[in-house]
């Protein structure tokens, strides 16, 4: 006991005591970590009573905030790491070095584990498919065109409840606060059906620097850390809407970005706003003929010309808004990385956006057939 308590005694010296503790967590986060790949129930339970309470904490928290905190974050980050570097290399002591550097790891240590117990277990658990009960197969060209036809048809019955701006593009009748309200509460209601969904109380939050974060070409990001969803409103409304219902899927549990989508989608277009309904059924539009455009098929002309005119307006006006960032080098880089990290996840990189199509076709056919 005497050599053990001496080694002790001199590990803490060199480990502060928080480090320990954040070494300690990592070590039981890897644990969990690793059961998430090997038992997709395991999976699913953490996602749903574990992980589901831990993001609805970190959303309440950081809306005490009235901007986005993760944004204030990242924006302090670098400064933050550079400034601790250079305390750390201005350090002439061993010893004050080496407790330095560790609680440097552990705070490094901390986002790898509130990224595990929070949202990891989203990318493991099973596909939405099966929690929705639908058959997820392989799509012909009469599978997409049937649904853009089923999705036209829903828009035709909404546009005349909606409203236009000066430019000829379509406009939400609220500001962002109420619009997230709307989509939370729609949230809320759809539990009701699909009890999967997990209680939450979060909401989404604007970027305050969207114009710049516009050439990233990313439009919103959930952070894990804070349990925010940020919105870029740079953009569309109908942008906005659907990003801010897209990261508020991952704000419940949500990972895979076609689920996210698919929830949305979801959301939308059973909420009681007419504006949320057409976002929804006009963004999964957009999905269906970009996959229905790349069979090649006659169908896709004819699906395009049966579009209202209000939605062939709103896709033109984006257009033009995203014109000036599609060359971005930054944005090149950052999908690069979004890229990279996806399929780190196991799912199929930027490619999975698309992959909603698969899902709405399967929703479709189960309804509709």
């Amino acid at each position: 006991m005497g050599k053990i308590g001496t080694l002790w005694r001199r590990f803490s010296l060199k480990v502060p005591a928080f480090a320990m503790a954040v070494f300690a967590l990592s070590f039981v986060s890897l644990v969990i970590h690793v059961l998430f790949y090997v038992s997709s129930p395991f999976a699913d339970f953490f996602n749903l009573h574990v992980s589901a309470v831990l993001r609805d904490l970190l959303a309440r928290i950081s809306s005490v905030f009235p901007f986005s905190l993760a944004e204030a974050v990242i924006l302090l980050i670098l400064p933050f790491f550079a400034v601790a570097l250079t305390y750390g290399v201005l350090l002439k002591d061993a010893l004050k070095q080496t407790r330095f550097l560790c609680l440097l790891l552990s705070f490094i240590l901390l986002l790898y584990s509130s990224f595990v117990l929070t949202f990891a277990a989203g990318y493991r658990g099973s596909t939405l498919d099966q929690k929705m009960g639908i058959e997820r197969s392989a799509l012909g060209e009469e599978d997409l065109y049937e649904t853009a036809l089923w999705l036209i048809d829903e828009l035709d019955r909404v546009t005349p409840e909606i409203a236009r701006d000066a430019d000829g593009a379509t406009v939400m009748p609220f500001g962002f606060d109420e619009m997230a309200e709307e989509i939370r509460a729609s949230y809320t209601s759809l539990r009701q059906k699909y009890r999967f969904i997990p209680d939450s109380s979060g909401k989404a939050k604007p970027i305050a620097l969207s114009r710049a974060m516009s050439y990233t070409r990313i439009l919103g990001v959930y952070t894990f850390f804070t349990g925010e969803a940020n919105v870029n409103t740079n953009f569309n409304d109908f942008n906005t809407v659907f990003t801010a219902a897209h990261e508020m899927a991952h704000q419940r549990g949500f990972a895979r970005e076609d689920e996210a989508n698919m929830m949305a989608f979801l959301v939308c277009i059973n909420s009681d706003v007419s504006y949320l309904r057409y976002t929804g059924y006009f963004e999964m539009l957009r999905y269906v003929l970009s996959a229905l455009s790349s069979t090649g098929s006659m169908y896709y002309a004819e699906a395009w010309y049966r579009m209202p005119e209000i939605a062939r307006d709103d896709q033109a006006v984006y257009a033009a808004r995203f014109a000036p960032y599609r060359d971005s080098a930054v944005g090149n880089v950052s999908g690069a990385v979004n890229d990279t990290y996806l399929k780190l996840q196991g799912t199929e990189g930027e490619k999975s956006y698309g992959l909603v199509v698969d899902l709405a076709v399967a929703l479709y056919r189960a309804e509709h057939r």
